[in-house]
């Protein structure tokens, strides 16, 4: 039996790690890339050692390079031949004040977070379509419910993914392809550390575990195949119920209320 190829960007550490482990037990084949080289050596070796009837590669790779997303469909190409699972899951954000920032920093966000995902999104469903099946998983946030002041351009790039997904998933509905969206909260990661956020997340949020996130999405994936937006947790599943129905200047109000810097 032929090999079943997941492709996982940001696959070095976080939710981006969890799914390698987590598809790996269900059997499948991969490739992981990132810009950590060592954290994705040390993953595939203990994956190899684990799990070694399956074939675990790996490749550093910058997506803020413009030329990063091309690169790494070739190679996958070469490596697997079909990805049948594309985990879209790199990203970044920032924390403060939109004009205090620096400008590379933001762009460079959007590059990874926006036109990276579409770029690889774009480039790997053409061997889905034309055989009928595959799945394509774009990690968003639940910022991206509505606009975040202190974390704007942050917020913005994950509502573009989760509205990206959900018209993909629309159209690729009857073509075999699958398209998900996983919306979650504050989860313990590097992220936050990466965002030069603080720890303690806003009025005692319940913070999630990369592996529990995971598990939840792919239990969701299958017992509800055909549902589109994921979102792991009871409280930011009440959160984005709310934000439909509130006013949007009172959203604002409230989650810049919620993350201003102190």
């Amino acid at each position: 039996m032929a090999a079943q190829w997941a492709l996982i960007t940001g696959a070095n550490s976080g939710i981006g790690e969890a799914f390698a482990r987590a598809l790996a037990a269900r059997g499948w084949s991969l490739l992981l890339t990132a810009r950590d080289e060592g954290r994705l050596a040390d993953l595939a070796g203990a994956l190899t050692r684990t799990y070694p009837g399956q074939t675990f590669a790996y490749v550093s790779a910058d997506l803020a390079d413009p030329t990063a997303s091309r690169r790494l469909t070739e190679w996958a190409a070469r490596t697997a031949g079909f990805v049948e699972f594309l985990v879209n899951n790199a990203g970044f954000g920032s924390f403060g004040p939109f004009y205090e920032l620096p400008t590379d920093r933001e762009v460079e966000m959007v590059r990874v977070n926006v036109e990276a995902l579409t770029e690889l999104t774009h480039r790997f469903l053409p061997p889905m379509i034309e055989r009928g099946r595959g799945t394509v998983l774009l990690v968003g946030s639940v910022a991206g419910f509505q606009p975040v002041p202190y974390m704007a351009t942050y917020a913005a790039t994950k509502t573009y993914v989760e509205r990206l997904g959900l018209a993909l998933w629309y159209e690729l509905r009857r073509r075999g392809v699958r398209v998900y969206v996983l919306a979650p909260g504050y989860t313990a990661t590097r992220f936050h550390e990466r965002a030069r956020m603080s720890r303690r997340p806003p009025f005692r949020t319940p913070v999630a575990t990369p592996e529990s996130v995971v598990a939840e999405c792919l239990r969701q994936i299958e017992r509800r195949p055909d549902r589109c937006l994921i979102v792991p947790g009871w409280t930011n599943r009440l959160m984005y119920r709310l934000v439909r129905w509130v006013p949007l200047s009172l959203v604002v109000r409230t989650a810049g209320a919620m993350y201003r810097p102190r």
